[in-house]
């Protein structure tokens, strides 16, 4: 029956296997689902578990891309971004498209609070490859609640000092123009009945 050694490590590497089919079969699907629920605290929960579900499901995410290039610069130089499976890669593309891209306006704000998770729970580089992006795309989203749940979900992230991403500066960058943005159309608004007035009470 062979080495116990060997017995064991085969049965720990059945269990690991039947564990990520479990994920990818049912915690994940659910967890799309619930981030997709037509009740908002569901979706705001779902997405808070983000980087949990993510990490379970696909590991590869989270590896320390310096130390994977150390160890593989011998055989590529400067070391090379892990590849990641195609498994992976297609929930990756699904969050993208069902969610950053969303017809839906709802779905866009979760894939908000997904980034929020990812930024909180996550390694840095997690947020910076696979998710800043689209969320950059999102800072210009023609609904006003988009904008809205961008800035009131992100810029606790880019305080100076305090911030995970204080110093990326990009999304500060990005986090200033749609302030500009805001308070831009908020002035135009507020004009708008000043001048109605005006020209209703002319003499």
């Amino acid at each position: 029956s062979g080495p116990p050694a060997a017995t064991a490590a085969a049965g720990a590497g059945s269990d690991d296997a039947a564990s990520t089919d479990l994920i990818w079969d049912c915690v994940l699907p659910l967890f799309l689902k619930l981030c997709d629920d037509g009740v908002a605290e569901v979706r705001d929960e779902a997405a808070r578990t983000t980087s949990k579900a993510l990490r379970a499901a696909t590991p590869e995410l989270f590896a320390d891309p310096e130390k994977d290039n150390s160890e593989g610069s011998s055989g590529c130089l400067g070391g090379a971004k892990p590849v990641l499976s195609a498994k992976t890669s297609k929930l990756m593309q699904k969050l993208i498209t069902n969610f950053a891209r969303g017809r839906n306006f709802r779905s866009r704000m979760t894939y908000i609070r997904m980034c929020d998770s990812i930024i909180r729970e996550s390694p840095p580089h997690v947020f910076t490859e696979h998710f800043m992006q689209p969320l950059v795309r999102l800072s210009w989203d023609r609904v006003r609640n988009v904008q809205l749940c961008w800035a009131t979900t992100i810029a606790p992230h880019l305080r100076k000092g305090t911030g995970r991403l204080s110093s990326n500066a990009d999304l500060v960058a990005t986090a200033h123009r749609m302030a500009y943005r805001l308070s831009e159309t908020d002035e135009k608004k507020r004009r708008v009945p000043e001048e109605r007035r005006g020209v209703g009470g002319a003499p």
